[in-house]
């Protein structure tokens, strides 16, 4: 299937966001008639999806990390805390939606 490609394509179902990602690439270059029984997955925020992490998997591993917007600091005798988010800023660059495809269907 799509996630599969996409799998072998990203070297393992180790990276999910690239995972998903290959796979609508190859979804939306589908015919029209193909694609409308999968073009849901179109929509899938890849990097931040619930379908990235199945805990009833026996390797699950528990994932403290916030989400890409989240702004995380560093307290004395405290130790890491998010701020809430009306106090989110950001001191990242700006995020690119692109991993080196050019885009255009084969």
């Amino acid at each position: 299937g799509y996630l599969a490609d996409g799998a072998s394509r990203c070297g393992g179902w180790s990276d999910w966001c690239c995972v998903c990602h290959a796979a609508q690439w190859q979804i939306a270059c589908l015919p029209e008639v193909e694609k409308t029984a999968v073009d849901w997955f179109l929509t899938e925020d890849c990097c931040e999806s619930k379908m990235r992490k199945d805990t009833s998997s026996p390797g699950y591993v528990a994932d403290a990390t916030p989400l890409r917007d989240s702004v995380v600091m560093w307290r004395p005798n405290v130790g890491w805390i998010e701020l809430p988010r009306s106090m989110n800023v950001s001191d990242s660059y700006h995020w690119m939606g692109e991993y080196g495809d050019d885009g255009l269907c084969p």
